[in-house]
């Protein structure tokens, strides 16, 4: 879906980006920014199960310098709290190779992005350091963002639960309050319901990619259809 910057173009294109992109887009890219907002929230509760602390975890996570710091916190801790090594490779899964993190990227490059061809939907985007992009806009693209963003936010909800069931902190589940026996079994139906959520993500069809011969040929060759003038030069 991105692909890295390997040239400087001199002329940046200005365009009315209610003309340049459908309905349907500007649909999704609202999608995926709320999606993304509700798998962040999931992913702060998730640190606020493993802290515990008392005056609330929030105290000391908007402390914590961007995401990056709590994905790595999070992943720490279940680490700490959980023997099971599926655990582990499922949160690891969830945080990182193709999950939040990854996603995190995505959902950030396309808030960021400039059109710079909007009859192919493609954009480009300034990342860390001043490392450009160009990324794909469109709905298939941003279709596949948000379904994966949906997933990634089911997995985070089954780790909500899985922490205060091992902490011993949640008395009841599904309605039953446990004993230590139900304990273990309610542990295990969540981490299997928590495996069927990661299962659905990692099945959907792979995310189209832009490819660096076509992309060579799309740019330079379009300008928008209503350029934004200077004030001095609108009729």
């Amino acid at each position: 879906m991105k692909l890295p910057d390997s040239e400087t173009y001199n002329s940046p294109i200005y365009a009315d980006i209610l003309q340049n992109l459908t309905t349907n887009q500007l649909a999704w890219i609202g999608a995926l920014a709320m999606r993304f907002n509700q798998a962040e929230q999931e992913l702060y509760l998730v640190f606020n199960r493993l802290v515990d602390y008392e005056p609330g975890a929030q105290q000391i996570s908007s402390r914590i310098n961007g995401l990056d710091g709590i994905v790595e916190i999070v992943s720490l801790g279940v680490k700490s709290l959980f023997s099971d090594k599926q655990v582990h490779t499922l949160t690891e899964q969830t945080l990182k190779h193709q999950g939040f993190s990854t996603l995190k990227s995505f959902r950030d490059g396309v808030i960021h992005a400039r059109i710079i061809n909007a009859q192919r939907a493609i954009g480009k985007t300034t990342g860390r350091r001043g490392k450009q992009s160009h990324i794909l806009l469109t709905d298939e693209a941003l279709k596949g963002v948000c379904d994966r963003l949906l997933f990634v936010l089911y997995e985070l909800s089954a780790l909500t639960v899985l922490i205060p069931l091992k902490r011993k902190k949640l008395r009841r589940y599904e309605g039953r309050v446990l004993n230590q026996e139900q304990r273990e079994e309610a542990i295990q139906d969540a981490i299997a319901r928590y495996q069927l959520h990661q299962n659905h993500r990692l099945s959907l069809p792979p995310l189209p990619e832009l490819q660096e011969e076509s992309l060579m040929q799309y740019i330079a060759p379009y300008r928008p259809k209503t350029p934004i003038l200077p004030p001095g030069e609108r009729g």
